[in-house]
Order: C-alpha cells, then sequence, then structure tokens
C-alpha cells in the first residue's frame, strides 16, 4: 500500500524522500495510522540498515518529507554505518514539556517517537512497515529523550 518517491540528488541538501499510498504523496507521519489492521504499529524508515547518511522527517516542511540532516552547512553523515533501521512513529510526539526526573528532566524532542527497528534487512527510507514493539528505551541526544526497540512482525517480507 506505501511506496517512495524521491526529487533532488541524493547526498545533497535539497534531497527529499516522500511517502505515498496508493500513488498519492502522504504525510508518513499525519496520514499514516499508528496502528495496521491487524494490530501492529506502522514504523516509517528514515535511516536503513547499513547506511551512514543520517536523514531525519522533516517535520515544519509539507508533506513531511525525509531530508539529510545538516551539521556545519553540510549534509550529516555518521562516522560508521549505523546496524538497525531507524524511524519514527505515525501520529506520535514527544512532549518536550513532559520531563522525565528520572532522565535528568530530559523532555521530548518535539518530534515523532523515535525507533530503532532491529528484526529487518535494510528497510528503504520512506517507507512504511508493519512491527511489533519488544521494549521501550529512553534514548537521550542533546538533553531530550524518547526512543522504542521494535522488531517486524514474522510475515515481513523484504
Amino acid at each position: 500500500m506505501y511506496s517512495t518517491s524521491a526529487s533532488g540528488e541524493e547526498g545533497t541538501l535539497g534531497y527529499r524522500v516522500f511517502t505515498q499510498a496508493d500513488g498519492q504523496a502522504v504525510s508518513a507521519w499525519h496520514d499514516v495510522p499508528l496502528y495496521t489492521a491487524d494490530g501492529y504499529l506502522n514504523f516509517m524508515c528514515e535511516i536503513p540498515a547499513n547506511t551512514t547518511a543520517k536523514f531525519e522527517l522533516q517535520t515544519e516542511e509539507s508533506g513531511n518529507p525525509i531530508a539529510q540532516d545538516v551539521k556545519n552547512g553540510l549534509p550529516r553523515n555518521y562516522a560508521v554505518p549505523i546496524m538497525w533501521n531507524y524511524g519514527m512513529l505515525p501520529r506520535t510526539w514527544e512532549d518536550p514539556d513532559y520531563q522525565i526526573a528520572a532522565l535528568g528532566g530530559a523532555g521530548g524532542d518535539n518530534d515523532p517517537t523515535d525507533v530503532v527497528e532491529i528484526g529487518a534487512p535494510a528497510c528503504t527510507s520512506g517507507q512504511v512497515y508493519e512491527v511489533k514493539p519488544i521494549c521501550a528505551f529512553a534514548m537521550l541526544d542533546d538533553g531530550t529523550s524518547g526512543g522504542l526497540s521494535m522488531r517486524c512482525r514474522p510475515s515481513y517480507e523484504p
């Protein structure tokens, strides 16, 4: 049901990946349901496993495409490939005003809930997958928190 389309040149600041449903552009954040018909969760991949480009959902852009993060005016890359698929849960939001004492008062990062997907081969940026939660853990990044670890549902086919 979901697919992706891209615009711009990969590796540049103008590159964008869009999520589509039935051939029409949709916001993976606002238009994709959190739950599947089977009761699993939908997960949208931002960063595929075994890659270094640091992609993230653009919360301020129309349609919420995925673009490469920027550091010092250049596309941001990890020093080594990450070993998992990384992304987010649709229709969720980590509230920066909800602070967790056990995490030193860290609040949410004002983005959708982060997901580390550990059960599948490399996913595709912008693509939506059914996943099953196996645990939740806090990920701290610049004083903000959030995150879940997921496993793709058993019937997942790459």
